[in-house]
């Protein structure tokens, strides 16, 4: 059973009012603001972060690793993403992907990927099947519930004219961060599960 505490209650009260005030008053929800206190608890270069944490431990597998990610559903069981299920909001082709332990920039690429899906559909949680058992992983594992605000209703894909939603434009964000702040290879790209 889910107790709620002050920090869920929190999210649901800003989520709740963010739509309201977009619809009646023209309110701007920013992922930019956000974002500043996000990024720190994704990489922090005085201490680990869920980021170096998750690198650090896959890099150590020697085999190829399958992700995949699942969607809870009306009796909070698990399905895969691409069963639509009424708490997940995106539409999505695939269920998961594969990590190469042996290519740092697949397994830091594919890390943000995780981390990226996680943070915008908060009810999906990535299951890594490791030769030892599965490791599961949600966005609560790594973040406060009042830094998961439901971030597909912002707006910030609406000022500009690169990005037609927001998933696209949270995803440059990831992919800058990793190129500026984790020293990453500019070609690659946030794998997308769409």
């Amino acid at each position: 059973m889910k107790i709620l505490t002050p920090d869920i209650l929190f999210t649901m009260v800003f989520l709740i009012d963010s739509i309201k005030k977009r619809s009646t008053s023209g309110y701007f929800l920013d992922f930019d603001l956000a974002w500043r206190n996000l990024a720190p608890k994704i990489h922090n270069r005085r201490e680990s972060g869920c980021y170096d944490i998750l690198t650090d431990t896959l890099s150590k597998e020697g085999e190829l690793l399958k992700v995949e990610f699942f969607g809870r559903d009306y009796n909070w069981l698990l399905r895969p993403i691409n069963t639509k299920t009424p708490y997940i909001s995106t539409t999505f082709s695939q269920s998961g992907f594969t990590i190469d332990p042996n290519d740092q920039v697949d397994v830091e690429i594919k890390v943000l990927s995780m981390l990226l899906w996680m943070m915008m559909e908060p009810n999906i949680e990535a299951v890594i099947k490791l030769p030892t058992g599965d490791m599961t992983l949600n966005i609560h594992d790594y973040f406060d519930h009042s830094d998961v605000m439901g971030f597909l209703n912002f707006h910030n894909h609406e000022l500009s004219d690169k990005h037609e939603d927001i998933i696209s434009y949270v995803m440059d964000k990831f992919k800058s961060f990793y190129v500026t702040y984790l020293g990453g290879n500019k070609d690659s790209e946030i794998f997308d599960l769409r």
